[in-house]
């Protein structure tokens, strides 16, 4: 993924509807739980990194838990919503500014927890590993995200008529996806998600001296995914 694309990709009014468009949706209650789940190991007082904070879905729940929070964004228009969230609690230790995951301007070790939530499938495997060392950096121990994975084939064809689906409609993806790039000049692409291979994930968590903490799956995508949320524990490389 190209970070300049990607930069633009929720402006606008696609920043003023992102809440609006997801919300209702299981996959976004289910996300809700279960990083209010991962967090639970965090004491009241914790410091917590939030990259990419988008519109500040999870400010209500740091508010709760009485962290302090640094909100970091590469679209203003993103944190100009955050913000008016921000705004209407009362009390959040909280400060919201922009900043690039690859270049986070806080130092080595500064928050208890980094947590990035729907970013990782945005960028291939290079864009992956400069992330998630990124986020190690500035965390002390914890990290949080959010990857999509692709299901191997085998798999989803030995899971009967519902992994047949799931594996045509991937093969389809897959195909469309190919013509339009081929008609289309890659200066023109928009930005669009990374599914990653499950293995490269965790060869990039044990390169990078990341454990495994928790994990759960949030969702079984209908395009031959699985998406997980993953606690992380820092480990010496």
């Amino acid at each position: 993924m190209d970070f300049q694309a990607l930069s633009t990709a929720y402006t606008g009014e696609a920043a003023a509807g992102y809440d609006a468009r997801r919300a209702p949706t299981t996959k976004w209650l289910t996300e809700d739980e279960t990083v209010r789940d991962l967090l639970r190991v965090l004491p009241p007082g914790a410091s917590v990194l939030d990259v990419p904070v988008g519109t500040g879905r999870f400010l209500e729940l740091y508010q709760e838990r009485g962290f302090k929070v640094a909100g970091r964004d590469i679209s203003p228009d993103m944190l100009r919503a955050a913000q008016g969230k921000l705004n209407e609690l009362d009390g959040l230790d909280c400060s919201l500014d922009l900043a690039d995951i690859r270049t986070i301007p806080e130092y080595d070790g500064q928050f208890d927890c980094a947590l990035s939530v729907r970013f990782l499938n945005w960028v291939d495997a290079r864009g992956l590993e400069d992330s998630l060392r990124e986020l190690r950096r500035v965390s002390k121990r914890y990290l949080i995200v959010g990857v999509r994975h692709w299901v191997p084939p085998r798999d989803l064809l030995l899971n009967g008529p519902k992994g047949l689906r799931r594996f045509l409609r991937r093969y389809l993806i897959d195909l469309r996806r190919s013509v339009r790039d081929w008609f289309t000049p890659r200066p023109l692409r928009k930005a669009r998600t990374n599914q990653h291979e499950r293995e490269v994930v965790l060869h990039t968590f044990s390169k990078l001296g990341l454990r495994i903490d928790a994990q759960h799956l949030v969702e079984h995508g209908r395009d031959g995914t699985d998406y997980f949320l993953y606690r992380l524990v820092k480990e010496t490389v």
